[in-house]
């Protein structure tokens, strides 16, 4: 076996001007508010490039990109219980898990923080199908009521059930992950 010896830069003394956001003080030089909305600026030139009315990110990774938002990622990358719904204009709503809405307190690129409805057959079991309806009852109330009916709306992942009952809410949906994983990148 042969054993690889890593680089870890934040370990070397060699690269001052290496900076980790995450150790670094208040006053230090980079804006991490200018940068969440310069990322949220930029999903939404995307959304607008491609027609979108709203966006559905589900992705854990995406909705830290778009708003800085983080909580509980790898768990988050595997079952969909929290979501983030934004509208080419306003509003950016966070659908946190169950508890964590005082993680994203704070955050200027979220305007309200909701509880999530986890569709997931981890969470609902046998009931996944009325939890996926309830689901998408709820995401497509937000989009008639602040992008209007019939609204064209991407939707990043979600499982099968889920994408079906949105479907039947009577919203355009787009579902090819290709073209949306361009939005958030």
């Amino acid at each position: 076996m042969r054993w690889v010896q890593l680089d870890w830069h934040g370990d070397r003394s060699d690269l001052p001007e290496l900076a980790l956001i995450d150790q670094l003080e208040a006053d230090e030089p980079i804006d991490l508010a200018a940068v969440r909305a310069y990322r949220l600026g930029r999903v939404r030139e995307q959304m607008a490039a491609r027609s979108l009315d709203a966006l559905i990110l589900l992705d854990p990774v995406n909705i830290r990109y778009a708003t800085g938002a983080r909580n509980m990622q790898v768990f988050h990358a595997r079952n969909p219980a929290r979501y983030l719904f934004v509208a080419q204009s306003e509003p950016v709503i966070l659908h946190e898990f169950a508890g964590c809405a005082h993680l994203a307190e704070g955050l200027e690129t979220i305007d309200e923080v909701r509880p999530a409805i986890t569709a997931s057959y981890v969470a609902a079991g046998e009931a996944i199908a009325s939890v996926e309806a309830a689901w998408a009852r709820q995401v497509a109330a937000l989009v008639k009521e602040h992008c209007g009916p019939r609204a064209a709306v991407g939707v990043e992942r979600v499982n099968a059930g889920a994408a079906l009952a949105l479907h039947d809410q009577d919203c355009v949906c787009l579902t090819r992950r290709r073209r949306l994983s361009a939005l958030v990148r």
